[in-house]
């Protein structure tokens, strides 16, 4: 529950014992920053992190920014510098050292949201020139058109309806040792997931699930393709590029102007985002080097070299 705080604003109500009663986003930031900190200082073996770069969305305003650097600080970091995501994707690229380029688009297509970003980089500076995107798309999205289709094949296959919560011995390890999700509407979902992303490296798999019930466990499995699978998504996918189109258009610029594309998000490893991409800009492809999951961490920690 949120409550309104004369502090900060807004804080939750929390219940559990020994806890404040309202906690602010500060707050959980901090906490969350805090664990964060612990597990980079396990990983490396040593504590002596103490300084962090920010990369923030490109639509965080002053205060979100503020909030965000003041739980870094009270976790007990030295914030070195606060920069958007695109900026770092491009930096990860060393675009803004690139004499050739001068006007670059970062497409962030994540789990929950889509952001194309368009950028202008000289001398060494770069800077965000427009933001579009559909906050109500991402791969999460396309997880749930292709689970909705995948329960229909595996119900016709069972001959009965599968329900949010399976028997006991559904989802165990079968026989051939595999670890299979539960025929239920959460193992579903779990197996459509899987097969989105197999089909980025290859051109048809398979989704199962283990059902039991009262009987022997059976495992049921249906083929999909990726052509399948780009058929059930075609009106989510052809949404994506509706951002890339807008912000060209509000900006009055053709492809043609574009120098360079930075994919980012792990949604933009789907094979159709990629080509279709690669068409709209005269058969160049986007960069895609650098695991997109990484891009905007790896570009941030280049800021300090």
């Amino acid at each position: 529950m949120l409550q309104d705080n004369k502090h900060d604003g807004v804080c939750f109500t929390l219940d559990l014992s020994g806890q404040p009663g309202c906690v602010t986003p500060v707050e959980i930031g901090t906490a969350v920053v805090r664990h964060l900190r612990s597990m980079a200082h396990n990983f490396v073996g040593h504590d002596q992190i103490t300084k962090a770069v920010i990369a923030v969305p490109v639509d965080f305003n002053a205060r979100q920014r503020d909030a965000t650097v003041a739980a870094f600080r009270a976790a007990g970091l030295e914030v070195s510098r606060v920069l958007e995501e695109p900026t770092a994707a491009a930096i990860a690229y060393g675009l803004h050292q690139d004499p050739s380029v001068s006007f670059l688009l970062v497409f962030d297509f994540g789990g929950g949201t889509l952001d194309v970003s368009l950028l202008f980089a000289r001398n060494g500076a770069i800077s965000v020139l427009d933001t579009l995107g559909d906050n109500h798309l991402g791969g999460e999205d396309l997880d749930a058109r292709l689970s909705a289709w995948l329960l229909k094949q595996f119900e016709a296959q069972l001959g009965a309806a599968i329900t949010s919560r399976g028997s006991e011995s559904e989802g165990k390890v079968s026989e051939n040792g595999s670890n299979e999700p539960p025929c239920t509407m959460a193992g579903v979902r779990q197996a459509a997931e899987l097969v989105k992303r197999q089909l980025t490296d290859v051109s048809v798999t398979t989704a199962a699930c283990i059902s039991s019930g009262n009987k022997k466990p059976v495992r049921v499995e249906v083929t999909v393709t990726r052509a399948q699978f780009e058929e059930l998504c075609d009106s989510l996918l052809e949404r994506t590029m509706i951002p890339v189109r807008d912000v060209l258009e509000s900006n009055n610029m053709d492809t043609d102007e574009i120098d360079a594309v930075v994919l980012v998000g792990g949604s933009s490893r789907i094979p159709w985002v990629r080509q279709r991409l690669t068409d709209m800009f005269q058969g160049r492809p986007p960069l895609s080097d650098i695991d997109p999951d990484l891009a905007v961490a790896y570009g941030a920690a280049r800021t300090l070299d």
